[in-house]
C-alpha cells in the first residue's frame, strides 16, 4: 500500500490553506491544518503551545498514512 504526505508551508496569509483544502477535497485526502490544532490546545488552556501543534499533526499524519489515506499538511513558516 503506497501513500502520499503532501506538506504546503510559508508564510501567513498567503493561500496556503485555500489550496490545501481544494486539493484534500478534490483527491479526497485527510487534511491536517496545524492552525486549527494550536487554537484547539490554546481553547482548552494550554498557554505555551510552542511545537506541540506540530508533534499532534505529525502523530496523525504517521497514523493515517499507515491506514493508506493521502495526507495533506497546512502548516505555517513564518521565515522569510
Amino acid at each position: 500500500m503506497i501513500s502520499m504526505l503532501i506538506i504546503l508551508g510559508g508564510l501567513p496569509a498567503t493561500g496556503k490553506s485555500t489550496v490545501a483544502k481544494a486539493l484534500s477535497v478534490r483527491r479526497s485526502s485527510v487534511y491536517l491544518r496545524v492552525d486549527e490544532v494550536e487554537a484547539t490546545l490554546r481553547g482548552h488552556g494550554v498557554s505555551e503551545v510552542g511545537a506541540t501543534g506540530y508533534f499532534v499533526v505529525q502523530a496523525l499524519a504517521a497514523s493515517n498514512l499507515r491506514l493508506g489515506h493521502e495526507v495533506i499538511g497546512d502548516s505555517v513558516n513564518p521565515v522569510e
